[in-house]
């Protein structure tokens, strides 16, 4: 792989200028074979150094301000376009407008285009804080998963941070890209040495020694009329023609690059191994074996601080009218999952209310899912409604007890059934009255000759799936629906050896995170392992973790084994729960760069099993547990310690196969598994709303339009249905229970669509 490092000129105060100047660049390096370009610091629209000179000079400010660059402008698109169009991976630096604010900025553009990573700095640099504003939490965020490896950003001073570099080190950097202004040779007057050429070099030199990756060091070039066009040439800096210093360093610290004169304008390339990553790495990983997290560590809060409860991200595909929202509630608990659908009505607003604010930014949970803390409901009392007639009674005909209904138990025919025209099913025959005592058995002591109830369970074994049926599953029923937390996990536990070793690895760590709370005096939320200090087989913390980890590696040995085997055989719901049961378990010990992979290669085996389904047990569980997997993908998504939401978000399906019910027609224990393919494509609907409205796609907008067409028409059947179940018999409410053979499951109430109008 071929990296290639700018050392240019911009078209100092012209935006459109320099993003054609910059396009023409990107296109060079392309042809030259590099595969990964590089930009300095305030690339776009040259960095101001006028401040240095003349920092209340507000008509040179003003001129700045207006050539800066939004994130969602169309220059921005320019760059995306060419970065697809050469397919290379584009790092710039910008000048950020945002409001009446500018920001130092970076963005990590991706070879198809996309827009992986945005980023300010944190702390502008002395003068620099006359003219930009700082950074936020969002910014420590500042390494992205590329086509090329994991690439990483800061800008200029920032590199004199200790702890902001250790940041960057922790996210698994291949390639760093180092962004400073113009920095010319030193003088040998009394100006620091520290911002000279040789000073910054040697810091990103030492920067790719730490962290074990290549730096592409650039530098901007600046020339006489430049500096007469600056009125620099009285300031204390940027004062003489120069500044060019481009440099690739290798892992070890190796320059690999020849320098050009520092007046000179071109690029520096430089063939790259990350293999030579991977080395370095095994031989001083200051982030893994090298380091002592349990002693040393890093504590950061990367949520943005705005300044006030606003949401910046607007909807570009909702109409210009009010709308109707139904919610939707399934599950229980806290952490119940809302869907808004939207539909639009007659308008009655202006164009200005037509604009919907999305989704927050991060929802759901941003921490482990599972706690050994008790977790208070602020959900508002609910009024528990208690039978107040007679006893129920359970005489009627089979076909109005499988309709939730009361039966008069006319005879040959009931009422309800001939009204409705249904056919009646008739009556169960009375048991007759037993008429005599069983046969006691005298009780001998001797040892059972029938197999363990779970195969494979030791006495030893026990505390840890009893930490999961009592800890971890009624937790996770608050996220999830319950009969899969409380259900599927655990019927599929007796049967299935890679499930029970899952479920015994996550009881295990649940009671090695309590143990080492306790050893550490802390409260068990602070004691959880972190993505900066993660837990793994490099930091056995107990003996329940050690425990935990032996399990883990049981379960994915086997299911790995069956896979390698005879993969056909291998059910569907097998790999969904147990890929589950994984991403879980990864989270938990703050290791979240594999769960991305896990949750794109299950959501791409969703789509081929909807394709091509097989007749592996019941579909109604299996139903639940693709639904279950869904809201998993999304809810994850929403946590920004997941590096690559969008192409999950993006592949899954939204518009539903399967049609709304009809009254009269389907019996409502025929509903819920319409219900969940219905709920899972509205739930990932809501996910892509914020990729599409980031896209600026006018293609893939169009798209999403029709899918939004399609649901709110689905929506409108759905509450049409519904309120016709509940309208016909609302004492009964049809649903108790919607299961079959006696299992309970969510009924129509405890599912049910609360309409609400909501004026935007």
């Amino acid at each position: 792989m071929k990296a290639a490092v700018v050392q240019a000129e911009p078209v100092w105060f012209d935006l459109a200028k320099t993003i054609e100047k910059s396009c023409k660049l990107i296109k060079e390096a392309a042809s030259n074979g590099a595969q990964i370009v590089a930009f300095p610091e305030l690339w776009l629209p040259g960095y101001p150094t006028w401040i240095w000179a003349r920092p209340m000079d507000l008509e040179m400010s003003v001129k700045y301000i207006k050539n800066s660059m939004r994130v969602d402008s169309e220059e921005m698109q320019a760059i995306q376009s060419c970065a697809a169009e050469n397919n290379i991976v584009v790092c710039v630096g910008f000048s950020e407008s945002c409001g009446g604010s500018v920001y130092i900025a970076q963005c990590t553009i991706d070879s198809n285009g996309e827009l992986l990573m945005t980023r300010r700095k944190l702390k502008p640099f002395h003068i620099e804080r006359t003219l930009f504003g700082d950074g936020g939490g969002k910014s420590l965020d500042n390494v992205a998963s590329t086509t090329v490896g994991r690439v990483g950003q800061l800008s200029c001073g920032e590199h004199f941070n200790p702890l902001l570099n250790f940041n960057t080190f922790s996210q698994g950097e291949d390639i760093h890209c180092a962004a400073w202004p113009c920095v010319p040779t030193h003088s040998g007057g009394p100006e620091p040495y520290s911002m000279s050429d040789e000073a910054v070099a040697s810091i990103s030199r030492v920067y790719s020694i730490q962290a074990q990756c290549y730096t592409l060091h650039s530098t901007t070039v600046i020339t006489e009329p430049s500096i007469e066009q600056m009125g620099t040439k009285q300031a204390p800096v940027f004062n003489v023609p120069g500044g060019g210093n481009a440099k690739i360093f290798a892992p070890d610290g190796r320059q690999l690059t020849e320098d050009l004169p520092a007046t000179e304008e071109g690029m520096v390339m430089a063939d790259l191994d990350l293999d030579q990553v991977t080395m370095h790495k095994a031989l001083l990983d200051t982030c893994g074996h090298n380091g002592r997290p349990e002693l040393l560590w890093l504590g950061r809060d990367s949520l943005e601080k705005l300044p006030s409860d606003m949401v910046p991200m607007r909807l570009p595909y909702l109409p210009q009218a009010s709308n109707k929202v139904v919610r939707i509630f399934a599950g229980r608990g806290t952490s119940t999952l809302s869907l808004c659908i939207l539909f639009s009505i007659p308008a009655m607003a202006s164009d200005a209310s037509a604009a919907l604010a999305s989704l927050p930014p991060h929802i759901g949970p941003s921490s482990a899912l599972v706690q050994l803390v008790p977790r208070v409901s602020n959900l508002p009392y609910t009024r528990q409604y208690c039978r107040t007639s007679k006893p129920k009674v359970r005489s009627g005909c089979r076909t109005c007890k499988k309709r939730r209904v009361k039966c008069d138990e006319g005879k040959p025919t009931c009422a309800r059934c001939a009204n409705g025209d249904f056919v009646c099913d008739g009556y169960e025959t009375a048991l007759s009255t037993v008429l005599w005592a069983p046969v006691q058995t005298p009780h001998r002591n001797h040892q059972s000759l029938a197999p363990p109830v779970i195969p494979g369970l030791t006495s030893q074994n026990v505390p840890y799936l009893d930490a999961f049926r009592y800890h971890v599953a009624p937790e996770l029923s608050g996220s999830f629906y319950m009969d899969f937390c409380q259900g599927s996990i655990l019927v599929g536990a007796h049967k299935d050896d890679s499930i029970r070793q899952l479920a015994l690895a996550l009881g295990a760590l649940t009671l090695a995170i309590a143990d080492d709370a306790r050893q550490t005096k802390q409260h068990i939320v602070h004691a959880r392992p972190s993505s900066l200090r993660p837990w793994g087989f490099a930091t056995i913390k107990n003996g329940n973790h050690a425990a935990s980890l032996k399990h883990y590696m049981k379960g994915v040995s086997s299911l790995r084994d069956r896979l390698q085997v005879d993969p056909a055989h291998v059910p569907v719901r097998t790999i969904l729960i147990t890929t589950i049961l994984m991403a879980l378990y990864e989270i938990l010990q703050g290791n979240y760069k594999s769960v991305d992979t896990m949750l794109r290669t299950i959501t791409n085996l969703l789509h081929h099993h909807h394709d091509n389904p097989t007749q592996d047990g019941s579909d109604e569980e299996l139903v639940s547990i693709q639904h279950t997997f869904t809201c998993f993908s999304i809810m994850s998504q929403y946590s920004r310690k997941f590096t690559s939401p969008w192409p999950t978000f993006m592949s899954m399906k939204t518009a539903s196969d399967i049609e709304p019910p009809t009254f009269g027609v389907d019996l409502p224990t025929t509903i819920l598994s319409r219900w969940r393919f219905f709920n899972s494509g509205a739930l990932a609907y809501i996910g892509q709303a914020h990729g599409v409205a980031m896209s600026k796609n006018p293609d893939l907008t169009a798209s999403f339009e029709y899918q939004g067409q399609i649901l709110r028409s689905q929506a409108e059947l759905w509450t049409q249905a519904i309120d016709a179940y509940l309208d016909d018999d609302p004492v009964n409410e049809h649903a108790h229970s919607l299961g079959s053979n006696g299992k309970k499951a969510p009924g129509i109430r405890s599912f049910s669509l609360r309409v609400s109008w909501e004026s935007w």
